[in-house]
């Protein structure tokens, strides 16, 4: 029986790939998304949220945001679901 959901976001593949290999026998199913837009639409559904039990994800959507501010967007989204 898995123990929740554990979502995880970035945009770099061997990242994701290297996340999944360390998580895969933590009992946890590891949702990963390399795109802002469906890591959004994930947050928005409710049945997901209820059994998510951690986010892990990399603030900046893109290397630009990350040099540039440190109001990230993602922090929004995740102020208005939680």
């Amino acid at each position: 029986m898995k123990k929740g959901k554990i979502i995880f976001f970035d945009d770099d593949p061997a990242f994701r790939s290297q996340f999944e290999s360390l998580m895969k026998d933590s009992g946890f199913e590891i949702i990963t998304f390399e795109k802002i837009d469906a890591l959004r639409e994930a947050l928005k559904n409710t049945n997901l949220m209820k059994e998510t039990r951690a986010l892990v994800f990399d603030l900046a959507k893109d290397q630009q945001e990350g040099n540039q501010t440190r109001d990230f967007e993602i922090i929004k989204d995740i102020e208005e679901k939680f």
